[in-house]
C-alpha cells in the first residue's frame, strides 16, 4: 500500500477495469449496461473493501457476476410486466365492446399509460414502476399525476 491510498485504488481501477468490462460484456449484450455494472462493482469495492482492496480482484469479479444476475432478473421481470400490460389493455368485460376506461387509456401518452397500468392494475409501487420504466421516482409520480388528471377529464366528457 502506497502513501496515497486513492492513487492505489486508481491504479487498481486502471488495471482491472478493461478486463472486468470484457468479462461483463460477454454476459450482457448491451455495452452501456456492461459499463454500469463495472462502475457499480468498483463503487462497491470502494465502499465495502475500502482503499485496501487492491488485492481483491476475485471479489470484484464475484460482485460483477452477482450484478449481472440482478440485471437478468430485472430484464425477466420487465418482460413479464410487458406481457401483463398487453393482456390487461386488451381485456374487457365484453370482448366485443371495450370499456370506457380502455378507450380513454388508449388516448394517454404511452409513458402515462404504463405508469397507470404498473401501479394501479399490477400493484407496483411508484419506485418499482420507475425502475421498470427507466425514470426517477419523481418522474413516475409526475406521470401518474398527469395521467389521473387526463383520465378524470376524459371520463367526464359527455
Amino acid at each position: 500500500m502506497g502513501e496515497h491510498p486513492e492513487d492505489d485504488f486508481a491504479d487498481y481501477f486502471r488495471i482491472h477495469y478493461p478486463r472486468l468490462l470484457a468479462f461483463v460484456k460477454r454476459r450482457v449484450d448491451d455495452h452501456e449496461t456492461a459499463q454500469d455494472i463495472c462502475s457499480e462493482s468498483f463503487l462497491l469495492a470502494w465502499k465495502i473493501l475500502g482503499r485496501e482492496c487492491t488485492d481483491s480482484a476475485s471479489w470484484l469479479y464475484v460482485t460483477a457476476r452477482n450484478l449481472i444476475g440482478t440485471e437478468y432478473r430485472r430484464r425477466a421481470q420487465k418482460e413479464r410486466l410487458i406481457l401483463a400490460i398487453g393482456r390487461i389493455s386488451r381485456s374487457s368485460l365484453d370482448p366485443c365492446e371495450p370499456t370506457d376506461l380502455e378507450i380513454v387509456m388508449e388516448r394517454l401518452h404511452i409513458d402515462d399509460r404504463a405508469a397507470v397500468v404498473l401501479t394501479y392494475w399490477l400493484g407496483l409501487s411508484a419506485a418499482e414502476a420507475a425502475i421498470l420504466c427507466g425514470c426517477s421516482e419523481v418522474a413516475m409520480w409526475k406521470r401518474l399525476s398527469r395521467a389521473r388528471a387526463q383520465l378524470r377529464s376524459l371520463l367526464s366528457e359527455p
